[in-house]
């Protein structure tokens, strides 16, 4: 789940545009959720998460941490809730591939 600074980050353009539409809403919430169980040490082992919408989310290791899509880093540790979810929030937003 990405950060408010990161949905400030968009600028309030992109955010009202997005806000507005509960189709492209939809689309970017959906990008980001994977629909399996992954703890910390699974996600170290990936290079790429098929996500809700059907699009990849490329992962990768850098200076910063896990980056994804080159673009946003998981900031913090895993956030656990019943029933085996975890959310990991993100310091950007993750806009889906075009398709």
């Amino acid at each position: 789940m990405p950060t408010d600074a990161a949905f400030k980050a968009i600028g309030e353009d992109n955010f009202k545009a997005i806000f507005g539409s509960t189709d492209l809403l939809g689309k970017l919430l959906a990008y980001h959720v994977v629909p399996q169980t992954l703890f910390s040490q699974a996600l170290l082992k990936s290079t790429a998460l098929t996500t809700v919408n059907g699009a990849d989310i490329k992962v990768a290791i850098d200076s910063k941490g896990i980056a994804l899509n080159d673009s946003a880093h998981i900031k913090g540790g895993e956030i656990r809730f019943p029933n085996n979810l975890i959310m990991y929030t993100i310091d950007a937003v993750l806009f889906p591939p075009k398709q």
